[in-house]
């Protein structure tokens, strides 16, 4: 009986999505450090949910989107100044999708993230756009915009 074949790997592709934000949900706390497992006196935790809908690509139009956005202190110190650090991150987060559940989980630097918090609560901006490889259920995100308007040219038709 011959030996059945090995499905190669699948190539990954490169895809961008456009969600257009409908509430936001962000969570903060602060307090004295008793772990070993944190350096420092303090922790802190910032997260912020953006919650809207997929508006592009095509497929997925109108799935509920949660994007999940942590803030780090870490990430601040690396941006100033950037060529000090010889760390390279792989993405700024992961967009996941398993049948009809769609979400994402990514950080930002601590400052950014209070800043497009109070944007979004003026009424700055109302979409996300995520681009990024994607490769079986996940997307490695290696960009992330925040707008006012949706661009037609950033729609896939």
């Amino acid at each position: 009986m011959p030996k059945a074949k090995r499905k190669g790997r699948s190539e990954a592709k490169y895809e961008s999505y456009c969600v257009r934000v409908e509430d936001c949900r962000p969570t903060y706390s602060f307090h004295l450090n008793d772990s070993k497992h944190f350096e420092g006196p303090y922790w802190e935790h910032l997260a912020v949910t953006f919650v809207g809908h997929l508006i592009s690509p095509q497929r997925l139009n109108w799935h509920r989107l949660p994007l999940m956005f942590l803030g780090r202190r870490d990430e601040e110190r690396i941006l100033d100044p950037p060529n000090a650090s010889d760390w390279k991150p792989l993405n700024i987060g992961v967009l996941t999708q398993r049948g009809e559940r769609t979400e994402f989980l990514g950080s930002l630097p601590n400052d950014a993230l209070w800043a497009l918090l109070n944007a979004h609560l003026r009424g700055a901006f109302q979409i996300i756009h995520l681009h990024g490889r994607r490769e079986r259920g996940r997307t490695e995100i290696r960009s992330v915009h925040f707008e006012r308007e949706v661009d037609p040219e950033d729609l896939e038709l």
